[in-house]
């Protein structure tokens, strides 16, 4: 019974849409043709005037001073302010990271992307690796004008 009820239902109500559907007009390609070269009429001058791409100029860098080596670790762990369990969140990890030689404390110390120096825990450090290019190597090429590290992949 319910079923029955439910297929009248569907009847009544898609006949009632198809006589609504039949009262509309279509509308006119004329009309949606004009509208389209209009819009590209508009369009085109506002890509016309796009400069076309340059090569970009290289970065200049500068000289790191200190030993950095790129190393792997998991993106997004907390990069600390000092070497103790309890200090503050300064910022977040990437997928490679400028670390340096010596642990403290058994933190990494790390060359953090805004120049300043944080500290990671040593178990989150890995050799670099790269999961799209496995067989890549990760250099630190030198530092940015604002302090943070340039990688260089091969």
């Amino acid at each position: 019974m319910p079923n029955r009820f439910a297929l009248i239902a569907a009847l009544v109500f898609g006949t009632s849409m198809v006589h609504q559907a039949r009262g509309q007009a279509l509308p006119d390609v004329n009309f949606l043709d004009r509208l389209a070269a209009q819009r590209n009429a508009e369009l085109r001058p506002r890509l016309q005037q796009q400069p076309a791409p340059a090569a970009t100029q290289q970065e200049r860098l500068r000289p790191a001073g200190h030993t950095w080596v790129c190393m792997s670790t998991t993106p997004w762990q907390p990069v600390l302010s000092s070497p103790y369990p309890g200090a503050t969140v300064i910022g977040r990890t990437q997928p490679q990271i400028a670390a340096s030689i010596g642990w403290v404390n058994g933190y990494a110390e790390v060359l953090f992307y805004n120049g300043k120096i944080g500290f990671v825990p040593s178990s989150e450090i890995k050799p670099y690796h790269s999961d799209l290019r496995p067989n890549s190597t990760c250099v630190v090429a030198g530092l940015r004008l604002d302090g943070s590290p340039a990688f260089a992949y091969r």
